[in-house]
């Protein structure tokens, strides 16, 4: 069994422009959600990898697993001090938000860092925060990624943090601070540089190209797609350049996807040079972070063979509004490469802030810094 849940103090790193802050070091899921939740809840946007990871790994925590690695599961929480704010002494179960008129003598959580893993291997390290990133200054930033990577280094080996995910600000600062700690040498470009955008029953752009061809069809993965969704999968790595996937692990991955019915399929049936149908998968796309109300489309790929027919802009309309409507999701979100042509099918879909286009207030510049000699692991 884990060990259980540690507060530190931090009061020396108290100044006279800002409030103290401490850290909570969480072992479970199960700690993490009962200290963080409220908070997480109320920005379910922002915080949709933090809580969809967090949810999923209380569900393995509850069947008895509590690593697919050997590095160990933590996450670590920051919350505001203010001077009127309960004793160092009280319970970490106590941190959790409240709603009272007094919140502001309460703790506040600012920031929560995740070093989590799952079957295929270690996630890179993520970062939330509660502040919209744009507003953070550098020194409200900087003291607490010096205190953040200073008990990150205590609990897990250098070599365990092979990136951090993060919106810009909140990336570099944690990045510039690790490097110094440890001597890291951050990679010289992003492992991934992309916008995360959204898209509501609002903004949701209707289909303009008609019914589907004679032969097409959109429908959620079953058993029988299992190997040609691990080539796209497969591929889907490849193209990522930074995290390959063996044969073995796209085919464990497109299994875990099919199972939990994660994955929607653009199929096409034609017939072949001798008049035989032959089925194929044209595009994938997988929803594998959820929450009450926000889902998240997590791959996108359309095997080369079928590009430029608005395959992906189809499907990718298709789940999104599956999505909004009949699983009653308020909003569904993504990342998507700065430099990758895929924004416009996004856009023409109906997701806020891309293809320069006004950036509205959810849509934000994250970044993957990576460093060298490191154990990468894959996401």
């Amino acid at each position: 069994m884990p060990a259980p849940i540690r507060a530190i103090r931090t009061s020396s790193l108290r100044t006279a422009s800002l409030p103290s802050f401490e850290l909570v070091v969480h072992t479970t899921a199960t700690d993490l959600l009962q200290a963080t939740l409220p908070t997480l809840l109320r920005h379910e946007r922002s915080a949709n990898i933090i809580l969809s990871h967090a949810y999923k790994i209380r569900e393995e925590e509850a069947a008895g697993l509590f690593a697919h690695t050997q590095y160990p599961r933590l996450w670590i929480s920051v919350w505001s001090m203010p001077t009127t704010a309960l004793s160092p002494a009280t319970p970490t179960s106590r941190f959790a938000s409240s709603t009272s008129p007094a919140i502001g003598c309460r703790p506040q959580l600012e920031i929560v860092l995740s070093c989590c893993d799952w079957s295929l291997g270690t996630y890179p390290i993520f970062l939330w925060t509660a502040a919209q990133p744009s507003s953070l200054s550098a020194d409200w930033l900087n003291t607490r990624m010096v205190a953040l990577t200073r008990r990150l280094r205590e609990l897990v080996p250098e070599q365990r943090v092979y990136s951090v995910f993060a919106a810009n600000p909140v990336a570099k600062a944690f990045t510039k601070q690790w490097s110094l700690l440890t001597g890291a040498v951050v990679h010289p470009e992003p492992f991934y540089s992309a916008s995360y955008s959204f898209c509501t029953l609002q903004t949701l752009v209707p289909e303009r190209k008609g019914p589907l061809p004679a032969g097409h069809r959109l429908r959620r993965a079953s058993q029988d797609d299992l190997m040609a969704v691990a080539q796209h999968c497969q591929l889907f790595a490849e193209e990522s350049v930074y995290f390959p996937e063996t044969d073995d692990a796209a085919v464990e991955e497109s299994q875990q996807l099919i199972t939990k019915r994660a994955l929607w399929v653009y199929e096409i049936i034609a017939d072949d040079e001798d008049g035989v149908p032959v089925i194929s998968i044209a595009c994938v796309c997988a929803v594998t972070r959820t929450s009450a109300n926000v889902a998240a489309i997590t791959k996108v790929f359309t095997h080369p063979r079928f590009r430029q027919r608005g395959c992906a802009e189809r499907l990718v309309r298709h789940v999104t509004k599956e999505q909004l409507t009949t699983l009653g999701k308020k909003m569904v979100v993504l990342y998507v490469g700065h430099t990758n042509s895929a924004a416009r099918v996004y856009d023409r879909v109906g997701y806020e802030g891309l293809c320069d286009k006004p950036k509205v207030e959810g849509v934000e510049d994250w970044l993957e810094l990576g460093f060298e000699n490191s154990d990468r692991g894959h996401w």
